[in-house]
């Protein structure tokens, strides 16, 4: 190719690729939604694919199940679509899948592994405290503490926050996402909220805490 302006000429190479027969069409974003972690008690989950042809030619989808869990009768209720619902999801481990796209020419698929988890029990808040529940704004600053677990075992994440405080106050944490934290700024009268949040890969647990600040310190207490 070559452009001219009377003057001077640019030339550019245009490359073309030329294939040989039909393409098949390219599987894109095979994935289950809906929910994206799948935890017994629930039963469903919505799968879904699309796919690319080259040539524009019509993609029909076949969903198929490969393997599933001893015991399990899961159903696809429409196999037969890019978005299928599988339902009548009862045991814990993987579902096996296979997604297959086809231009009337050719055939690809591709296998997606649904992770099933067992029944999950919510985190636990045993006690949570603040080691000066009353102070003098003087003091300005108290430990909030709290004893966690989860009956299953699993990995847990804490995080602190500001439910309410008095107009003007400015309650700043050291690590709000650990259990235990310093807050600082309990500078302004009044009585300050503070909620933790515990939570597991499903689940959560709230506890509620509250400070408060008073002025005359014979009126503190612990």
């Amino acid at each position: 190719m070559a452009v001219s302006d009377g003057t001077s000429t640019v030339r550019r190479q245009v490359l073309l690729n030329v294939l040989e027969g039909n393409q098949p069409p390219v599987l894109d974003d095979v994935h289950s939604r809906l929910p994206v972690v799948l935890t017994l008690p629930d039963s469903t989950v919505e799968l879904r694919g699309g796919a690319m042809d080259l040539e524009g030619d019509k993609v029909s989808f076949r969903w198929s199940l490969v393997s599933e869990p001893a015991g399990s009768a899961v159903r696809l209720e429409s196999p037969g679509e890019a978005k299928c619902k599988v339902t009548s999801i009862t045991k814990p481990g993987s579902l096996v899948l296979k997604l297959e796209a086809s231009d009337g020419t050719s055939t690809v698929a591709e296998e997606l592994t649904v992770p099933v988890h067992p029944v999950n029990a919510a985190p636990v808040i045993d006690a949570a405290q603040a080691t000066l529940a009353t102070l003098a704004p003087s003091d300005g600053t108290t430990l909030l503490s709290a004893t966690t677990r989860d009956p299953d075992g699993d990995c847990i994440s804490h995080w602190w926050r500001v439910k309410a405080c008095p107009p003007g106050a400015r309650p700043v944490f050291a690590v709000q996402s650990g259990r235990d934290t310093k807050v600082s700024g309990l500078t302004v009268e009044g009585a300050y909220e503070f909620e933790l949040t515990v939570v597991d890969r499903t689940k959560s647990a709230t506890r509620k805490v509250v400070v408060t600040v008073v002025a005359k310190r014979g009126t503190l207490g612990h």
